[in-house]
């Protein structure tokens, strides 16, 4: 994995923001107002992709660990992440 996918990566994670939009949008500003179970699984849904989002981000930080020596305040976090 090279770092400008782990940065496209990091800026995917900003399109919750847009989610949420709409997700306000449907509950504000829609003709029809959402029932309790449309809103329930907007949320849900919105849920379950921040979380792929987010564990797709983490593995490309992984990799991207295991394959550049990284280091931060003077330790060497490619080898051991946790340290941070």
């Amino acid at each position: 994995m090279k770092a400008h996918e782990l940065e496209n990566l990091i800026m995917a994670a900003w399109i919750t923001k847009e989610d949420i939009d709409s997700i306000l949008w449907v509950l504000m500003d829609r003709e029809k107002s959402p029932t309790e179970d449309e809103l329930a699984n907007l949320l849900i849904g919105l849920h379950t992709l921040h979380d792929a989002r987010m564990a797709k981000l983490f593995n490309a930080y992984e990799q991207v660990l295991k394959t550049n020596k990284i280091t931060y305040k003077g330790y060497d976090i490619s080898k051991n992440p946790s340290t941070l």
